[in-house]
């Protein structure tokens, strides 16, 4: 059975920044900041289907970032809505420090929205998928290593096959 690991920033909360993939908030409107489109009715699926035991979020950012996650998700009510557990919840403060936390947890199954993320994963979690629009070089230089997936309707269906 599948043990799956979710990105925050561009995979769960709208990372909307300069630096694709990060998560990043306006001053004093960090609540406002929206959910991916689909991500927490996805999130609830794969915790039905796979169990809470089996689904964790890893994100990399600083501490001031951290927090205001932590915030958002508790804001948005994300635990509730979706059944995960916060005891699930990782954060790292370097891109590369993703992986060993996923080997640690045994992750079969990874999604984020950076290609470098997944690449620091080869050879440790063996499913690994980039998540939404991504330009055509990215796209190409990371097309036989993961699979690109566009959108959460589209990770969904291959995560449920899983």
């Amino acid at each position: 059975m599948p043990k799956i690991g979710l990105d925050v920033g561009g995979v769960i909360i709208t990372s909307g920044t300069s630096n694709r993939g990060d998560t990043s908030f306006d001053k004093g409107q960090h609540l406002n900041k929206p959910a991916v489109r689909g991500a927490v009715e996805a999130v609830q699926h794969l915790v039905e289907a796979y169990g809470v035991a089996r689904v964790f979020i890893i994100s990399k950012c600083g501490e001031a970032t951290e927090a205001k996650t932590r915030e958002w998700l508790w804001h948005h009510s994300f635990y509730s809505k979706t059944g995960f557990d916060p005891d699930n919840l990782n954060f790292c403060r370097t891109r590369e420090a993703k992986t060993p936390i996923a080997v640690g947890l045994e992750l079969t199954h990874f999604v984020d929205d950076r290609s470098d993320v997944l690449g620091y994963m080869s050879g440790h979690v063996p499913n690994r998928y980039l998540f939404g629009p991504q330009s055509s070089d990215v796209l190409t230089a990371s097309a036989t290593d993961c699979i690109h997936v566009p959108d959460w309707e589209t990770c969904l269906r291959l995560l449920m096959k899983a």
